[in-house]
């Protein structure tokens, strides 16, 4: 009988779904989903939900102070489901209630964390969120993070706890099952927008000053090639200020402003790329960097963003600083030259998904033997 297992997250996003499906090879799961959708993006839910196989409850009783949850209801849910184990998701209220629970033996249930940090995050975090780290972290049993680098700090700091790695990845069989699809789209909207003979640049993400495109469009304007293009998908607080920007620097007939796409329009896109970026001041993973391997398309990762541990040094992609103006140049002028071709038809992301998702279940396991 598989164990029954809670997991709090705060709302169901796309790249979360392969993951949780997963998850419930190894586990009688209910995901708790903290808001309807996310604060700042609307995801497409009906769509999301459809493809979600696991059982899940919206559990918004209480209030928002901004993004962060003040839930009411957390003892109802566990006398509810009895749990054999709960994973919680960062260090805000809910975590810390339901490891005081832990700590006070009200509920018999492993408790395990998980984080999106990287290690910049760990280590620069606010004395707040540093106390209340502390608080969850010395009453659970382990925590799940999203690479190596992430999990040594974790060990180095925490070394009572089990820490083990799952980062933010897709089942590249679930996007790959749809590649006829993707690339008839592709195909159609190179045509539309006239992009078939041009290098193609690649930004998926909210337009916002975090995302770093101010610093994409400044090197972008050091090269001079009229065959180049950047490709911008999605929408954000910040749109207006890059279309002020592209015309100061006199690149905006070569700034595609695609609006914000999900499911296979945005995958298409990928593919209609020569390469893609992720030029992110300040980034916990970026699973538009796992989306754009999975489809063969090679990226400019930022040093800033989590994921730049599955780009294999001008295999797959380069790493790059993006607040270094001659570096990020410099980066973009390799790319350039490197992919200018058509990317290959293979998955480029070089790590293995169900052994990955497979880490939650170890950690309980783990858990249990030492009880």
């Amino acid at each position: 009988m598989k164990p029954k297992a809670l997991l709090f997250l705060p709302y169901l996003a796309p790249y979360r779904v392969d993951i949780l499906n997963e998850l419930d090879n190894y586990f009688n799961l209910t995901v708790v989903f903290q808001f309807e959708n996310a604060p700042e993006q609307n995801f497409n839910q009906t769509k999301l939900r459809e493809q979600l196989k696991v059982k899940f409850v919206i559990f918004n009783t209480g209030f928002n102070i901004g993004t962060r949850q003040i839930r009411i209801g957390v003892y109802k849910l566990l006398n509810r489901y009895k749990p054999d184990v709960v994973f919680s998701n960062e260090y805000g209220l809910t975590s810390i209630l339901l490891s005081c629970y832990k700590r006070l033996k009200i509920f018999d249930f492993i408790h395990l964390a998980t984080t999106s940090d990287n290690v910049k995050m760990a280590t620069e975090t606010k004395w707040f969120r540093r106390i209340a780290r502390t608080i969850v972290l010395s009453n659970t049993s382990g925590i799940v993070v999203y690479n190596k680098d992430v999990q040594e700090w974790y060990k180095k700091h925490f070394p009572k706890i089990i820490v083990r790695v799952c980062p933010n990845i897709q089942n590249p069989s679930f996007i790959l099952k749809n590649i006829e699809a993707i690339l008839e789209r592709a195909n159609k909207l190179k045509k539309q927008y006239k992009i078939e003979d041009t290098i193609n640049i690649l930004f998926v993400g909210r337009l916002h000053e975090v995302k770093g495109i101010q610093y994409l469009f400044k090197a972008f304007s050091k090269i001079n090639n009229p065959l180049l293009r950047i490709i911008l998908v999605g929408e954000g607080p910040f749109k207006q200020e890059l279309q002020n920007l592209a015309n100061k620097l006199g690149i905006s007939n070569n700034i595609i402003w695609a609006g914000r796409h999900e499911h296979i329009d945005l995958l298409a896109w990928y593919k209609t790329s020569n390469f893609s970026i992720l030029p992110s001041t300040h980034e916990p993973f970026g699973a538009v960097v796992n989306e754009s391997l999975i489809l063969g398309v090679p990226v400019l990762c930022s040093k800033y963003a989590g994921a730049k541990f599955y780009i294999n040094q001008s295999m797959n992609g380069y790493i790059f600083n993006p607040l270094n103006e001659v570096d990020f140049t410099e980066t973009l002028k390799k790319a350039i030259n490197q992919y200018h071709s058509t990317p290959l038809d293979k998955n480029l992301m070089e790590y293995p998904f169900e052994e990955s998702v497979e880490e939650y279940y170890k950690s309980y396991k783990e858990a249990t033997q030492k009880l």
